[in-house]
C-alpha cells in the first residue's frame, strides 16, 4: 500500500512538474507575434505623446517620441518583455492564451487591443498632467465653462490620421487651468465616436491657447462621420 502511495505522489509530482514547465523562446516569441504586442507598445508610445505635446510644435513632438521610445518603446523592452513572459506563465498557460487568440472572439479582441493601448495612454497622459495641475480630483464650477469660447476649429487629415485644430479663448477675469475639451463625432445627427484632451498649462485671463484633438491612431481610425460638436467639458479656476 505504501509503495502504491509513493508511486501515486511521483506520479502527481511529475505531471505537476510538466504542467509548469516554462515556456521555450520559440513559443514566447509566438505569443508576442500573435497579440500583436509590439503594435500595442507602439501604440501606447503614440498615445502618450500625442497626449503630452497636444499644443506642442512638431518638433517638441519627434523629440517625446524619441524619448518614449527609448525608454518604453519595443526595440527597448522587447527583450525584457520576453523573459518576463517565460518567468510568469507556464507553456501551458501560453498555449492556451493562443488557442483563444486563434478564435474569432480572439482576434476580435487582438484588432482592438492597438486602439485600446493608445487611448489609455492618453488617459494616463492627461490624469498626470491634471495632477501636475492640481487639478486631479478638484471641484470645478459648472459657470467656468461657459466663459471659455473655442473657436477656429478646423477637421484635418494627415496621413490617414484625423485631427481638430482650434483656439480656446479665457472671456473671464481668473486663469483657467486643467481645461478639458471633447469632441464628438456624428453621422446623420446620431453620436457615432468621441476623443478628448487637455489643454496643457493655464489660460490666463483675456489670453487663448491652441488646442489639438487626435481622433484614432494610424490603425483605427475614427468612426465614419458627418458633422462633429466641441464642448468644454471640464476646467478649474
Amino acid at each position: 500500500m505504501k509503495i502504491f502511495a509513493c508511486g501515486l505522489a511521483l506520479c502527481f509530482a511529475s505531471t505537476l512538474a510538466l504542467a509548469e514547465v516554462a515556456p521555450s523562446r520559440k513559443l514566447v516569441e509566438q505569443y508576442i507575434e500573435q497579440a500583436r504586442l509590439e503594435q500595442q507598445t507602439t501604440a501606447q508610445v503614440d498615445g502618450y505623446a500625442e497626449q503630452l505635446t497636444a499644443n506642442g510644435t512638431p518638433k517638441q513632438k519627434a523629440t517625446l517620441v524619441q524619448y518614449l521610445s527609448q525608454s518604453m518603446g519595443w526595440n527597448a523592452i522587447k527583450e525584457q518583455y520576453a523573459t518576463l513572459l517565460q518567468q510568469t506563465y507556464t507553456a501551458e498557460e501560453l498555449k492556451a492564451v493562443l488557442a483563444f487568440l486563434n478564435s474569432p472572439k480572439g482576434r476580435s479582441i487582438v484588432e482592438k487591443n492597438a486602439q485600446f493601448s493608445y487611448e489609455l495612454a492618453k488617459v494616463m497622459a492627461r490624469n498626470g498632467q491634471a495632477s501636475a495641475q492640481g487639478q486631479l480630483g478638484a471641484d470645478t464650477r459648472s459657470s467656468s465653462a461657459a466663459e471659455l469660447v473655442i473657436s477656429d476649429v478646423e477637421e484635418k487629415d494627415n496621413d490617414g490620421r484625423t485631427f481638430f485644430l482650434g483656439k480656446i479663448e479665457n472671456k473671464s477675469k481668473r486663469s483657467a487651468k486643467g481645461v478639458q475639451i471633447e469632441v464628438n463625432l456624428f453621422m446623420a445627427g446620431k453620436f457615432v465616436d468621441q476623443y478628448s484632451t487637455y489643454v496643457s498649462g493655464a489660460i490666463e485671463p483675456a489670453g487663448f491657447r491652441y488646442f489639438k484633438v487626435a481622433c484614432g491612431c494610424k490603425d483605427s481610425p475614427p468612426a465614419r462621420h458627418d458633422s462633429f460638436k466641441i464642448n468644454v467639458i471640464d476646467s478649474g479656476y
